[in-house]
């Protein structure tokens, strides 16, 4: 028997299992394997054409790559964290890229606070989600009664 290295479960004789890479996977967990690769592929894609569109570059720098390497290693940044790092320092607040700036350095001291950004972001959407079935308040016009008093001409009488 062997021992899938997604699920961490034993693959049973009876089962097919699928070989990856001198590795045997249950039919199910190479399916999410195989997800959970393209997604991040996707990810690491986005984060690219990003920085290459900051940058105005065609191809990410070496350093650049390492940094990313780095931040994901080391310090548990998510691709996805990375790029929001970097649009919330260069589009939300507003800062330029400088002459002397050729890597993502930045990222490590805007990251929390880019991530407390999108986070209360999402929390006023999902609030403002609860108030979408809320009935709409309607503004009635009523018209002004007719306060004219009656005048009666006295050499009438």
């Amino acid at each position: 028997m062997a021992l899938c290295p997604f699920c961490k479960l034993y693959i049973s004789t009876k089962e097919s299992g699928k070989n990856y890479k001198g590795k045997k996977y249950h039919p199910q967990c190479f399916e999410k394997m195989l997800d959970d690769i393209e997604s991040g592929d996707d990810d690491q894609k986005e984060l690219n054409d990003y920085i290459c569109k900051l940058f105005n570059i065609k191809t990410i720098t070496p350093l650049m790559s390492s940094q990313i390497q780095s931040f994901t290693d080391t310090k548990g940044y998510t691709l996805k964290g990375i790029h929001g790092s970097l649009y919330y320092f260069f589009n939300i607040e507003g800062n330029e890229i400088g002459e002397d700036i050729k890597g993502i350095g930045i990222v490590p001291f805007v990251y929390d606070d880019a991530k407390d950004f999108f986070e209360s972001i999402k929390k006023a959407k999902e609030t403002n989600s609860k108030f979408k079935n809320m009935p709409k308040t309607s503004n009635v016009k009523i018209k002004r009664p007719d306060t004219s008093v009656n005048k009666i001409d006295i050499s009438k009488i």
